[in-house]
């Protein structure tokens, strides 16, 4: 189909509806930056010499290297990743260190006019809304509606285990880049985008990671794992009919991360001063925390908040609670949706489509969609005759100019399954396909030409 000459502009009306989509996204990201903020406002208060309570050693550390970070880009270079100033005269390795060094790089203006605390304070109010903000643009990407994604970035970015990560555990709370990094990976393997492209992209977000925090990168790199392999077992034929291009996207990726952070991986592994860990004492956790609440932590129980407080490694150390109410939701959404091709299926579900209409009332109208097969799971862009288009054959074999009821309720009900972004037709709005369908969506069409689209 040619792309036409000129395309109709949509009325003033729709014009002034498309006005609070826009905003609404920016009024999300807005809501968690105060939120952030008001998270941290005793921080605010006084944040050059304000700082967290629980952890005040860590906290001191992280604050060493935000000036160490600083000073050396103050000087016109990159920190060394091997240090005296710190431990003389055997010196450190930052690389085995939590030096949190790109954040520290890239707040060195505010480190150098406000202090390296004032910086810290900066990082962990950022580490928030910006962890928020990530997962619902990851949420947004993949089609999810706009409170779900709101809702989905602020658990995610509030989520106890970044408030309990931000007592002095900077490098763990700053959890922006693991959402961008699983969206990287997702594309690749389900091949929506070029796959190098894609894969450049995920290898700089992982290269960036490495200097943010070695250990968020392993457990998103844990993440990816799980996502893949369940990716692999519930759709086989589809894996490895894209192994080669999932290779190259892969084979990008190690490309460009190792060009950003191989010498420094070179430098921590086999370089000065390399470690050679062993666990000193006990690293065990309480399986209880999961769902046990801490005292920082809005609704608490005394019980809980005493275990927490009283654990050997340190609160900061106490990621895992989710709660009962989280669990009892998640158990209940898979039960509920299992059989919901938009949970369980990888296809693409982009758009409904019908075809023109012909004028001959016996013609075939071929109406199909472009989605995942039931059965198969592989994108489908021209179906056999399916329930659309038998109703929609039997309201034009008919001659009426009404569609019957048990037309439009099956048409409902298969967009409401479906869920497609858009509804497309190639005819005009005085024709029966546009009446029906603006009836139908309950919103007027965007023009273009003959083409007619409905945004869902």
């Amino acid at each position: 189909m040619s792309v036409p000459s000129t395309v109709d502009q949509p009325p003033v009306a729709e014009k002034r509806a498309a006005r609070p989509a826009a905003i609404a996204p920016w009024l999300v990201l807005c809501c968690y930056l105060l939120a952030a903020v008001a998270v941290t406002a005793r921080l605010w208060a006084d944040p050059a010499s304000r700082a967290q309570v629980g952890d005040p050693h860590d906290v001191d550390l992280f604050a060493w290297y935000m000036r160490y970070a600083a000073t050396a880009v103050s000087h016109g270079r990159l920190p060394a990743l091997v240090t005296t100033a710190l431990n003389p005269p055997q010196g450190v390795s930052v690389m085995w260190n939590t030096s949190f060094l790109l954040p520290g790089m890239l707040l060195t203006p505010v480190t150098l006019l406000a202090g390296p605390q004032t910086s810290l304070t900066v990082a962990l109010t950022l580490a928030m809304a910006g962890s928020a903000a990530a997962l619902f643009w990851l949420l947004r990407r993949w089609q999810a509606g706009l409170p779900a994604a709101a809702l989905g970035g602020a658990v995610y970015g509030f989520s106890p285990a970044v408030i309990n990560s931000g007592i002095g555990h900077y490098h763990v709370a700053f959890a922006v880049l693991p959402p961008l990094i699983i969206d990287a990976l997702l594309r690749i393997l389900t091949g929506r985008g070029n796959v190098v492209r894609y894969g450049a992209w995920l290898g700089l977000l992982a290269g960036a990671q490495v200097f943010i925090g070695e250990e968020l990168l392993a457990d998103t790199a844990v993440a990816c794992l799980v996502l893949a392999g369940a990716l692999a077992l519930t759709r086989p034929r589809t894996a490895l009919s894209r192994a080669r291009a999932v290779a190259l996207g892969l084979a990008a990726a190690a490309v460009v991360a190792l060009l950003i952070s191989g010498h420094a991986l070179w430098v921590q592994l086999h370089g000065p001063l390399t470690e050679h860990p062993a666990l000193l004492g006990t690293w065990s956790s309480n399986p209880a925390f999961f769902v046990d609440p801490g005292g920082n932590l809005l609704i608490h129980t005394r019980a809980g908040a005493a275990a927490v407080a009283s654990f050997h490694l340190g609160p900061a150390e106490v990621v895992s609670y989710l709660g009962w109410p989280l669990l009892a939701v998640l158990a209940l959404a898979m039960i509920s949706f299992w059989r919901d091709l938009r949970v369980g299926n990888t296809g693409h579900t982009m758009a409904m489509r019908w075809q023109a209409d012909t004028g001959e009332p016996g013609s075939m109208v071929g109406g199909y969609f472009i989605g995942p097969a039931p059965g198969t799971g592989l994108p489908v862009f021209d179906a056999g005759p399916t329930k659309q288009t038998t109703k929609y054959l039997d309201w034009i074999w008919d001659g009426s100019r009404r569609a019957r009821p048990s037309f439009m309720n099956q048409m409902r009900a298969d967009l409401a399954y479906w869920h497609p972004a858009a509804v497309v037709a190639v005819t005009s709005p005085g024709a029966p396909t546009g009446r029906l369908l603006t009836e139908l969506l309950g919103k007027p069409s965007l023009r273009a030409g003959s083409v007619l689209a409905w945004r869902r």
